[in-house]
């Protein structure tokens, strides 16, 4: 859980530990420039999903995200999903991981 305010991840962090994130409950702020530039709100309305990329490539996060208000968020471990989906017999999260890197 985060309280408001709280920073979730910093304008070119990169993840020790990278997860791709869902929003459960609450409202989030993501900003790829600091200083200017449009905010994205991310709400649960929107079923909103965060670092997909982790997933699918080494990353570096590109903007800052902070909690607009109490919220809470589902974890998904990048290495535990490259693990347990590594073999899959089906080629469609190959494919899917190919298509989204490039």
């Amino acid at each position: 859980s985060y309280h408001q305010g709280d920073i979730i991840f910093h304008k070119f962090d990169v993840p020790q530990s990278p997860e791709m994130m869902f929003l459960q409950r609450g409202c989030l702020i993501y900003n790829s420039d600091e200083d200017e530039g449009p905010e994205t709100v991310l709400e649960t309305t929107q079923r909103s999903w965060i670092s997909e990329a982790v997933l699918w490539a080494n990353w570096v996060n590109c903007g800052t995200l902070r909690a607009k208000t109490d919220s809470s968020l589902v974890m998904v471990d990048a290495h535990e999903f490259r693990r347990a989906t590594s073999n899959y017999p089906s080629e469609h999260l190959r494919v899917y991981a190919k298509l989204f890197v490039q």
